[in-house]
């Protein structure tokens, strides 16, 4: 008989089990993780993919949850829900946006996409487009170009199933010349929790490599790294 395992599974009542968290980088679609510790077997059957980890983890943030289902996609529909769902409290629209944080500070233009509607609409800075194959466009150009990015966004307020967002993030460019951009973002959610709407107002500024706040490795924020304070600028 082998060790026992904790199972979550994510789907319309993952919510409640992404309060107790977990490790983004053990989170791979149906994989068991042996725990350190004994235990029997704890399972919420609902419909979406299933996580087997250590009871250890069970501490870590909601947002390492909410991450990963944003990687997971459904068999038979790539329209799965991606929670947390709205309308949104100011627990999950925070959730939400750290979610977001971390998928971005991904740099995988097809995981990211998966976080947005079929026919989601784009305005970033002055392009505007719609669709997940003009979004893995728009953002495998963006990094191609904006090297050691590293961002972080913070939430400034919500309502129902919108989301408004402050943000920062540095990059470099090919000559090595560092950019701080500041930005805002509006952002619209469909009943299932992926974004359907997303507007971007982004300005960049040239930086010294001293002035650089962001210093994790690349990769989603630690959860010790600083984000971006109240203060302007």
């Amino acid at each position: 008989m082998g060790e026992p395992v904790f199972i979550i599974r994510m789907g319309s009542l993952g919510l409640a089990w992404a309060r107790m968290g977990c490790s983004s980088d053990l989170l791979t679609h149906r994989t068991k993780i042996t725990p350190t510790q004994p235990s029997s077997n704890l399972t919420c059957s609902v419909p979406i993919g299933t996580i087997a980890m250590p009871p250890q983890l069970f501490l870590q943030p909601l947002r390492q949850l909410v991450l990963a289902s944003i990687f997971m996609q459904d068999e038979k529909s790539s329209e799965m829900n991606k929670p947390p769902l709205p309308p949104f409290t100011k627990e999950t629209a925070t959730a939400k946006v750290r979610a977001a944080e971390d998928a971005w500070n991904t740099r995988d233009p097809e995981k990211v996409s998966m976080a947005y509607t079929e026919d989601s609409r784009w305005r970033n800075r002055a392009e505007i487009f719609s669709g997940r194959e003009a979004i893995v466009e728009f953002l495998t150009r963006k990094w191609n170009v904006e090297l050691e990015y590293r961002l972080a966004k913070q939430l400034w307020t919500f309502a129902e199933n919108r989301i408004a967002v402050r943000f920062q993030y540095e990059y470099n460019d090919d000559s090595g010349n560092w950019f701080r951009a500041y930005g805002n973002e509006n952002w619209e959610f469909s009943e299932s929790g992926l974004m359907r709407r997303r507007e971007a107002s982004i300005n960049d500024v040239r930086i010294t490599a001293a002035e650089r706040k962001f210093h994790w490795p690349q990769g989603p924020r630690p959860l010790d790294h600083p984000g971006i304070g109240e203060e302007v600028g």
